[in-house]
């Protein structure tokens, strides 16, 4: 595949794929310091084997005071082991056909599967920008209460388990 030609609509993001660019972070980076895994997390053209959208996920902890009360910090006392959503994005050309929704269904996916190995209560997501957050909404992703990450949103495990369609979580 390549990545040297993986265009989105944020220059960051193209740069963190692709590699182009002068940031110093970069997937290539970050695969070697196995700080990602990419290689299931990438939908690609079948036809042309053009990218049309990668994320990718890491293992997180969140403080558990950054929950809202209820079923998630019963038993907690400090940490809640968290699965993050970390960069995510759709080629330029594919933007605005449904690609960004079947990336968060597959992130969602991989994510709850991952379950089965390591223990995750909840994925995390941290949009760019305020106007990203109802875009998440609609996967039932809330606020968390975090001061330091005012955007930052999560959805637990058991509601990905409920309102993932049951043949995506268990291929």
């Amino acid at each position: 595949m390549d990545r040297a030609a993986f265009v989105c609509s944020d220059a960051e993001l193209t740069a963190y794929f692709s590699g182009n660019g002068s940031q110093p972070r970069t997937l290539t980076f970050d695969l070697k310091q196995r700080l990602a895994v990419t290689k299931a997390h990438v939908m690609l053209d079948e036809n042309t084997n053009e990218i049309i959208g990668l994320f990718t996920l890491s293992n997180l902890s969140i403080p558990v005071s950054d929950l809202p009360t209820g079923g998630l910090r019963r038993g907690q006392h400090t940490d809640v082991a968290a699965t993050l959503l970390g960069r995510m994005a759709v080629s330029l050309a594919r933007e605005n056909q449904g690609f960004g929704k079947k990336l968060v269904y597959a992130a969602l996916t991989r994510a709850y599967q991952a379950t089965a190995f390591s223990a995750s209560a909840v994925i995390v997501v941290d949009p760019k920008r305020e106007d990203l957050v109802p875009f998440y909404e609609k996967f039932e992703f809330t606020k968390t209460l975090s001061n330091t990450k005012p955007l930052r949103m999560f959805v637990p495990m058991k509601t990905v388990r409920d309102e993932v369609p049951h043949s995506l979580l268990h291929d």
